[in-house]
């Protein structure tokens, strides 16, 4: 580290932080297996270790790599006991809370403006390629919740929470931005009323005023909103 000073005093702060952050992945490698080793000596009689496996994972400090327990249950069931206890998720590379940061950015960036701004912090971030896996699960488990809640609304008139905005007109545009969503038609506007029903108390709306540029998938939200104008 003082031989990096000694040839650019100027960024010093990029050269103690990469120090610093160094001697973290190493107390970090120190502490996960010092967890394993406390997971290994409370598993059961019927889970044997079936052997040591390494792991990397990108973290606020950088990749750190350290060895966990393969362990094998009595149903024949492989599982590492250690990922789940810090949070990693199956095969995931990434912690939790660089997962929580990069998700967070994607709402408002591209996948590869998200590892940019990320690297603009850090030396070091999830590729824009994981973020764009990553983003797709979590997208992937809303999606399947929504089509639960839209099904018991279509189907049985429940919804799950309902709103009690009450107005006399309810405004709506839309415009043609390419949304693969928008191919399906009837799900992208049943999956909108649901948002909608969920702040809204649409039958005591007197009139709903669709507006847009006149694309064919308009006219769905149209005769959804049988009231509509």
């Amino acid at each position: 580290m003082y031989l990096s000073l000694r040839r650019s005093p100027q960024s010093w702060e990029e050269v103690i932080f990469q120090f610093a952050c160094s001697l973290a992945c190493e107390l970090t490698k120190q502490v996960l297996e010092g967890m394993d080793d406390e997971l290994a000596r409370e598993k059961t009689k019927d889970t044997r270790v079936v052997s040591f496996k390494e792991k990397w994972v990108i973290c606020l400090f950088g990749d750190v790599k350290f060895k966990r327990r393969l362990y094998r249950d009595s149903d024949g069931a492989y599982h590492f006991s250690l990922d789940g206890k810090i949070g990693l998720d199956k095969g995931s590379h990434v912690s939790s809370v660089m997962k929580r940061l990069a998700l967070e950015a994607s709402t408002n960036y591209t996948f590869r403006e998200v590892e940019q701004n990320i690297k603009a912090i850090f030396p070091w971030a999830p590729s824009h390629t994981t973020v764009h896996n990553l983003s797709g699960k979590v997208a992937d488990s809303y999606i399947e919740e929504e089509k639960e809640e839209v099904k018991a609304l279509y189907e049985d008139g429940v919804i799950s929470e309902s709103g009690d905005r009450v107005s006399p007109y309810l405004f709506m545009e839309a415009d043609g931005v390419n949304i693969s969503l928008q191919r399906e038609k009837k799900r992208f506007w049943q999956g909108f009323s649901l948002t909608l029903a969920k702040k809204h108390d649409l039958p005591r709306i007197d009139k709903v005023i669709v507006g847009g540029d006149g694309a064919p998938w308009l006219k769905v939200g149209a005769e959804l909103f049988w009231w509509s104008l």
